[in-house]
């Protein structure tokens, strides 16, 4: 295994280590998320779990490549939010 390969291997392991973190804290925090906002530089989406209990509070940075599945995930959910809103108004 060549130096570079080395690098990304840790690269990607502390990625998982992260990922494994938050996804334990999501364990305690009753499911609730706050979106703080993106980073204009990364154009990242930034998480914060609020503290629970004994707990702090737990800020994930949503990597790049994921940030546009995340928008499009809240853009269908606002949709369909819309489309039900119709359905009840008598709209549709």
């Amino acid at each position: 295994m060549n130096q570079e390969k080395l690098k990304r291997v840790n690269e990607i392991n502390k990625d998982i280590s992260e990922i494994e973190e938050f996804l334990n804290f999501m364990t305690f925090s009753r499911g609730k998320i706050n979106i703080l906002g993106k980073k204009s530089v990364d154009r990242c989406i930034i998480f914060r779990i609020p503290a629970y209990g004994g707990s702090v509070s737990y800020d994930y940075t949503v990597p790049k490549e994921l940030t546009s599945e995340v928008l499009k995930v809240i853009r269908d959910h606002r949709e369909k939010l819309i489309s039900e809103q119709n359905v009840l108004w008598g709209s549709e």
